[in-house]
């Protein structure tokens, strides 16, 4: 069996969630019926309601063969910095959501969280639903040296990212809701198996039809690994060490 590293997922409750992942407990039986060895993983709390409460959440409940996500945001008169949370240390990923929490990504206000970020070599997991193509395109212009994930690609997404994804190389996509008929092998024959990884996007999304889009694509089993798993620990270690 291919072993996956997921690297978009959440832990919590969620009104509309397709798939219950309340706990961690719920969210690794999901997973471990799937092959997911290993996740970059926040919790709801932190996308949903409040970043710095949620940080908090999503430090507490990484466990196992979860790793925790970090939620970046600018802090507020009172709150401590976010890179002076308790989390920011072991967090193997950084995510932002500044449509749905009211933040400007070119503001300011951001430059200390991404020089923070490139400093550490840490990568960058942003939503469609949060930054849309052409603010992508200015993010990983102006940061060559910060490696961002693109997730939420969508249904009919390949005229939108193509042009995006040859301008930039540090921008990569993850397999998160990438419903396009038979995208996933024309992606890797235009753009390379190298610049696409695996995400769910659980509990949004149900994590067994991202497994099955991407297990029975037309790719050999070589290149079906390369996406669920090596591109993953290649680019973060730490999840390598815990998918052995």
């Amino acid at each position: 069996m291919i072993p996956y590293v997921d690297l978009d997922c959440q832990v919590g409750m969620l009104v509309d969630a397709p798939v219950d992942t309340a706990t961690p407990a719920d969210l690794t039986t999901r997973q471990a019926r799937l092959g997911i060895v290993a996740a970059a993983c926040a919790a709801t709390s932190a996308w949903w309601h409040d970043p710095a409460t949620g940080n908090a959440e999503t430090h507490r409940l990484a466990v196992g063969h979860l790793r925790p996500t970090v939620m970046l945001h600018p802090s507020l008169p009172g709150e401590q910095p976010v890179t002076a949370e308790p989390i920011w240390a072991d967090a193997v990923l950084a995510t932002a959501a500044p449509g749905r929490h009211g933040w400007d990504l070119t503001d300011p206000s951001a430059v200390p969280l991404l020089d923070a970020l490139e400093e550490m070599a840490r990568p960058l997991l942003l939503s469609t639903e949060d930054l849309d193509w052409p603010g992508l395109d200015r993010l990983a212009g102006a940061r060559p040296a910060l490696t961002v994930l693109v997730t939420d690609i969508g249904y009919r997404a390949l005229r939108r990212l193509v042009p995006v994804l040859h301008r930039r190389p540090n921008l990569l996509a993850l397999t998160t809701n990438f419903a396009t008929h038979e995208g996933i092998e024309w992606f890797v024959e235009h753009l390379g198996a190298d610049r696409l990884l695996f995400g769910s996007g659980t509990p949004r999304h149900d994590p067994g039809a991202a497994v099955a889009r991407l297990q029975w694509s037309g790719l050999d089993d070589a290149t079906v690994r390369q996406i669920a798993h090596d591109n993953a620990v290649r680019l973060i270690p730490a999840l390598g060490e815990v998918a052995r």
